[in-house]
């Protein structure tokens, strides 16, 4: 997952766990996860970027 895209590794790391437990994953507004090539429901804390 990491080589598909500009991600950081700990963010990849929170994807790829919420992905193997079938989990939500929380997540600010940054758009770090808009474009992740694995099928990941994600909730925003809030909608603007830091």
């Amino acid at each position: 997952m990491k080589a598909d895209g500009n991600i950081s590794l700990a963010d990849i790391s929170a994807v790829a766990l919420a992905h193997a437990r079938d989990a939500t994953l929380i997540a600010d507004g940054d758009d770090d996860f808009d474009a992740v090539p694995v099928d990941v429901d994600v909730e925003r804390f809030r909608d603007y970027g830091v």
